[in-house]
């Protein structure tokens, strides 16, 4: 079984009044703050960084970020390497997109790697086997 896949195949938004679906293990549980929802581990033994490579960008870079959907503070490239964070408070829903905890191992530059931020987990395929 492939145990790649994109982050942001975990949730479907299905309409603006933010009815959900969600594809999520028994032991996660989903938290709605004011304008955004959280999706934690509670236990087991799916928690931990994975290898994640950035794709599907048509133009421009992804944005990693400080906050969801705040303002970008450096750009990933199709094909540079992050690790994403799977535990708790580590995907947040807001504006309609899957945000994703990351932490840059190989980005466009020297300058880019180590950065941890927020990315849109649309442009993340993950290697779910070290989990």
């Amino acid at each position: 079984m492939n145990k790649k896949t994109r982050l942001g195949q975990i949730v479907a938004l299905l309409s603006s009044s933010a009815l959900l679906a969600f594809s999520i293990s028994p032991n996660e549980a989903i938290s709605q703050t004011t304008s955004s929802f959280e999706i934690s581990q509670r236990t087991g033994p799916n928690r931990g960084w994975v290898r994640c490579s950035v794709t599907g960008l048509q133009r421009g870079q992804l944005a990693v970020r400080n906050e969801p959907a705040g303002p970008a503070i450096v750009g990933l490239d199709n094909g540079n390497t992050v690790l994403g964070f799977m535990g708790s408070g580590t995907f947040i829903v807001k504006n309609n997109v899957v945000w994703n905890m990351v932490k840059v191992i190989q980005g466009p530059n020297s300058r880019v790697n180590n950065r941890e931020g927020w990315v849109n987990s649309d442009y993340l395929d993950c290697d779910l086997q070290s989990l």
